[in-house]
């Protein structure tokens, strides 16, 4: 009877031996995190596109992984191992990727001005490419210029939105790359490369 109670309880005595170092890794996530979200409400104050539900997305999040692991632990301290263990599993571990997307969409949304007065400039500079070729069918490329501004026109409409809404911008962001892509193909068919 005893060795069968040592073979039932194995596997969470292999996982409460290293419940420390879970429990480090998890405390070093969530710091992270923590001075990630700090930056993000800087970088929210200084830029000037509203990434104020962006933040507060980030912060709503983090908040949740907390509290779940919290709860967890409360799980785990209390002598219900399999299911601290299993709501670490499901509901921080996993939670704590998402939250790490947040910070990556709030930095890229950050940038977004940046990045539309780039792509502003790569039309300009496409439109004074395209006049100094002489020979071949411009027709194409005088196209994917027309293109690139309306998209750059709906772009600056995504980013005017409040809230704005990430899966817009970075959408139009990649149909941008696209057109790009595009019309360096055009130039160089008409510079014959």
């Amino acid at each position: 009877e005893i060795g069968e109670a040592i073979q039932e309880h194995l596997p969470n005595l292999e996982r409460l031996a290293n419940l420390s170092s879970i429990y480090g890794r998890i405390d070093r996530q969530i710091k992270l995190y923590e001075r990630q979200l700090v930056a993000d409400k800087n970088l929210a104050k200084r830029s000037k596109v509203d990434l104020t539900d962006a933040v507060t997305d980030f912060e709503n999040a983090l908040n949740k992984v907390r509290e779940a692991y919290a709860g967890a632990k409360a799980d785990i301290g209390g002598g219900q191992v399999e299911e601290g263990f299993n709501r670490l599993e499901s509901e921080v571990f996993e939670a704590l990727e998402e939250v790490g997307e947040y910070h990556q969409a709030i930095q890229q949304i950050g940038r977004l001005a940046s990045t539309m007065t780039q792509i502003a400039r790569a039309v300009t500079q496409g439109e004074r490419d395209l006049a100094r070729v002489r020979k071949g069918d411009k027709t194409e490329a005088q196209a994917i210029i027309a293109e690139a501004k309306s998209k750059l026109e709906e772009l600056k409409a995504a980013a005017a939105v409040k809230p704005i809404d990430p899966e817009a911008v970075f959408g139009l962001l990649e149909e941008m790359e696209y057109i790009r892509d595009r019309f360096a193909d055009a130039m160089g068919a008409l510079r014959g490369e």
